[in-house]
């Protein structure tokens, strides 16, 4: 029997309330057909209780495969690669978030429509991620920016992700936990390494946990603490004031053993920061601090936690904050060492003879005069910096709208390390690749067009902050941490790199995600709607784009595992293993130059310089002012007799660096064999004169000044190079020459023959050394005894 709707609905009105039967008779109909209706709903029923529990289900995993994420992160590093602990970060960061939000778009394809909220900070920032792109139309080297885009784009993701898909507080607060509880784990890993010497994961400097670098480690503690000072403040239960009391001081023990100075600041400014918020909403604070005697004690507990632990290390107590109150003063006050820059030092050494007419070239002396006064010595960290920050602002200067592009600051620094002020960490060891500030790196590479979207973006995480804070009670003192935290990685970041990292960005957008879920709950907030086949249609397009960079990725993480290969085979001077691994990381990522650089220099020391050559022309093709990389290439036009090449690429590098004594002396050897003893002479000078305690530069001096019958300085620099390296035969032995046969101090020229033959008896022409020891000791001889017999006849 057919039903019409309206019975249908009035049978499903009476079943709570009648039997089957009353309801057949009252509407008069069969008791079959009341049965089919009401089979049919109980089915409905079922149906949509089993939905639903499917639903949380498949929420509550989901809940927990962002937890595992979040915890998961700072934990992922790989063994055997040369960057063993960012580089698999960020590519855990990446690929974890498309996987996240695949799962997330099929979730929602069950809704019959979502909605995405939109928040005051999600169109600048996507701005500034479509201009850093922009920018890279004028790097110099995209391969760099790309790296950096690539490392901000994860974290971004996650942001997406993790807002998108909160649906309640009880998620968020579970978030926040597992960031926390991340932060215990990595403090106790850290403390553990420092104070036990646990080694289950490698690090550069101790205690790094798995930061690879103990400054990183710093950052992920400074975006943690205030997280727990808010978390101890909302606690309303005994053993929660007491696991968030002295969980937080253990992490304020790890970033004090860190001796993160940046970090240290960071911390004392997100103190003052706290402390401000908390009298600037004591009117309005519904729920106060309640101080009762578990929180007190907890308190004592945790400061007496702290002060005692911050005095121990591996070989037991120490005084250690007042080592580390010295160490500081003392840093500081080489803030008034920075040199300024001396224009005066600027040295041609591809000046042709018939120039001379149109400029007159600095005279020797001067030149020599100016390289004595360069300062040396070790440059305080503090100094360090600042010098980097003065003249990386020049770099601002020049490229003030557009910047240099993204990931392109280290590439245009050697440039600028002495623009202002001498930046005495340059060197060959040492080039910057970051600028220990990431808002000076940031606007000299993206411009004041990317800065200007930061700005609007930072302006809107204020105005969401402040609008929480106007109505949110209950979690007010969780939200003031969050902001803390977020004030804190600000701080660092003016001495610091966190934002050149994996983890700190992700934890800035994670709080983001935090403060964008409380702000939608008290406003209305535009939105986008998207029905599911969109969200099918865009999880196949994330889902292609996830494998594609997952092969990218992993391409990288080989190309890496070989780069290490080729760090340790340059080590070793192994040079066909240098070429043998280059070979094949250069395979895997063409766009990573860096590793030709180390292949050239294996060609040309294993006899190849034309292949070094073409190696070394690709690395400056990206890396226009890489200074290793145009020495050696110096070295290989000189070793082919390309002899105008190689003096105008070491004028490239003298530009960069007029002090570096290993290119002043192979433009001196490169003049020795065109013949011109003038010039080689001056740049040996100008080399012994940067590097005085390099042996070998004295001894070439001597050499020339002997060829030009400069005999007292050729006397002075053998006896230099003598004194730094006493035991050195050859120097005793032109000294020898110099003093015996120019100079006609026999009997000290002998004494040094003698020290010659001393350390080497096969020494070239010890047999003719022989025969004029044994003449002038026996003229001595002889001397000595008329002498005597003189002596004796005037007595009688």
């Amino acid at each position: 029997m057919q039903l019409s709707n309206k019975k249908i609905k009035q049978i499903r009105r009476l079943s709570p309330n009648y039997s089957r039967d009353e309801i057949a008779d009252q509407l008069m109909i069969p008791v079959a057909a009341v049965n089919q209706v009401l089979n049919n709903n109980d089915t409905q029923k079922s149906s949509v209780a089993l939905n639903q529990n499917t639903a949380l289900v498949f929420d509550w995993v989901f809940l927990l495969l962002k937890l595992a994420f979040i915890c998961v992160a700072p934990f992922f590093i790989i063994n055997g690669i040369y960057d063993f602990a960012n580089l698999p970060q960020s590519i855990f960061i990446r690929i974890g978030s498309l996987i996240l939000i695949i799962v997330w778009l099929i979730k929602e394809s069950f809704n019959p429509q979502s909605k995405l909220h939109l928040l005051p900070i999600h169109i600048p920032l996507i701005i500034f991620f479509i201009w850093s792109a922009i920018t890279l139309n004028w790097a110099a080297n995209v391969f760099e920016g790309v790296v950096t885009w690539l490392m901000w784009i994860g974290p971004f993701m996650a942001f997406l992700l993790f807002f998108h898909s909160m649906k309640s507080k009880q998620e968020c607060m579970f978030i926040l936990y597992a960031v926390y509880i991340s932060g215990i784990a990595v403090a106790l890993l850290g403390i553990g390494q420092f104070l036990f010497g646990v080694k289950i994961v490698p690090q550069v400097a101790i205690p790094s946990a798995t930061f690879a670098n103990k400054n990183m480690a710093a950052h992920y503690m400074v975006l943690t603490i205030p997280l727990g000072l808010g978390f101890f403040l909302s606690s309303k239960k005994n053993w929660t004031n007491w696991f968030f009391g002295l969980t937080t001081a253990l992490l304020v023990v790890f970033l004090f053993y860190t001796r993160a100075r940046a970090g240290w600041l960071a911390f004392f400014v997100e103190l003052g920061v706290f402390a401000s918020m908390l009298l600037w909403n004591r009117q309005t604070i519904a729920n106060r601090i309640v101080f009762d005697k578990h929180k007190i004690m907890a308190i004592i507990a945790a400061f007496m936690l702290t002060v005692v632990m911050i005095h121990f290390n591996s070989k037991g107590f120490s005084w250690y904050l007042a080592k580390e109150c010295h160490r500081i003063v003392r840093d500081a006050s080489k803030l008034f060492s920075i040199q300024k820059a001396d224009d005066s030092l600027k040295i041609d050494v591809t000046e042709d003879e018939k120039d001379k007419d149109k400029a007159e070239a600095p005279d020797t002396k001067d030149l020599l005069e100016a390289a004595k006064n360069k300062q040396t010595g070790k440059e305080s960290s503090f100094a360090g910096r600042f010098a980097i920050f003065r003249n990386s602002w020049e770099m601002i200067k020049d490229y003030f709208i557009c910047g240099v592009g993204l990931g392109n600051h280290k590439v245009y620094y050697p440039l600028y390390f002495r623009k202002v002020v001498v930046e005495r960490w340059f060197s060959e060891q040492f080039q910057l690749t970051n600028a220990h500030n990431d808002y000076i790196q940031t606007w000299s590479e993206t411009g004041s067009i990317g800065m200007f979207f930061l700005l609007v973006g930072a302006m809107g995480t204020v105005f969401m902050i402040k609008r929480i804070l106007d109505y949110e009670t209950e979690n007010r003192f969780l939200i003031i941490g969050i902001a803390v935290c977020m004030a804190g990685l600000l701080m660092n970041a003016f001495f610091s790199f966190p934002f050149q990292r994996a983890l700190p960005p992700l934890l800035l957008m994670i709080y983001l995600s935090a403060i964008g879920y409380f702000y939608i709950n008290y406003t209305k907030p535009s939105y986008v709607q998207f029905s599911p086949v969109f969200a099918l249609i865009l999880a196949f397009f994330v889902v292609l784009v996830a494998s594609q960079l997952y092969g990218l990725e992993k391409k990288w993480l080989q190309c890496d595992r070989y780069y290490l290969r080729i760090t340790s085979a340059e080590k070793a001077k192994m040079w066909h293993g240098v070429i043998r691994e280059a070979n094949h990381a250069i395979a895997l990522n063409p766009h990573r130059r860096k590793i030709l650089s180390y292949m050239g220099r294996a060609y040309i020391e294993s006899g190849n310089s034309e292949k070094g050559i073409e190696a070394l022309k690709k690395v400056i093709e990206v890396y226009p002012y890489h200074m290793n990389a145009m020495l050696n290439l110096g070295v290989a036009y000189g070793n082919v007799k390309d002899y105008d090449s190689a003096l105008n690429t070491y004028q490239r590098v003298i530009d960069i660096k007029p002090d570096y004594a290993k290119v002043h002396n192979n433009v001196a050897n490169i003049y020795m064999k065109q013949q011109k003893l003038d010039k080689a002479l001056q740049s040996f000078r100008l080399a012994a004169t940067f590097d005085p305690t390099n042996p070998v530069i004295h001894f070439n001096v001597g050499i020339v000044a002997l060829n030009k019958k400069l005999y007292e300085e050729a006397r002075d620099a053998f006896t230099k190079a003598i004194q730094i390296r006493p035991k050195w035969a050859m120097a005793h032995k032109n000294l020898g020459v110099v003093l015996y046969q120019y100079l006609k101090k026999q009997e000290e020229g002998v004494v040094h023959f003698q020290q010659a033959l001393k350390y080497d008896p096969d020494i070239k022409d010890h047999q003719q050394m022989k025969l004029i020891i044994s003449k002038v000791l026996q003229a001595a001889k002889i001397k000595k005894a008329q002498a005597q017999a003189k002596a004796k006849a005037k007595k009688n």
